[in-house]
């Protein structure tokens, strides 16, 4: 099995794992008109998928923004994409907030298995640079 397909489904496990315990609510809509690239057609499993905890939600839409980035998500009006102009040092290409191109992580396995549930389990956002507070072991969030 491919890396990438294995670490989509063990997230799908995760998310049906937390909605069955009633953690969070999701939902997937399937755009059947939707163009399939190539370079989107390995993530179309997570395509179309909505992730609501309280007040915060994840919407995974899968699609081409130009040539150079794949949006991966959408979290309120961030858009959260992969940049496809570079390997980086991880051997994978960057996940990036679309608009100002900070660089989130640089795995698709962090992404879905780390930043995802900071965002949704603890408010972080995970799309701007967090600043240490003074107090120990405590973060502002901006």
């Amino acid at each position: 099995m491919e890396k990438i397909t294995k670490t989509l489904t063990d997230f799908i496990s995760v998310i049906e794992i937390r909605e069955k315990k009633d953690i969070i609510s999701v939902s997937r809509t399937i755009n059947p008109n939707k163009e399939i690239t190539p370079i989107v057609s390995k993530y179309q499993l997570i395509d179309g998928y909505s992730i609501t905890e309280n007040e915060r939600r994840l919407d995974f839409y899968i699609k081409v923004l130009d040539k150079n980035f794949l949006q991966v998500a959408i979290i309120h009006d961030i858009i959260i994409a992969m940049d496809l102009r570079d390997i980086n040092e991880a051997g994978e290409r960057n996940i990036v907030n679309y608009q100002t191109n900070f660089v989130i992580t640089k795995t698709m396995a962090s992404f879905l298995n780390n930043k995802i549930w900071a965002w949704l389990d603890r408010g972080r956002k995970i799309w701007q640079k967090e600043f240490l507070n003074h107090g120990v072991g405590s973060t502002d969030h901006f």
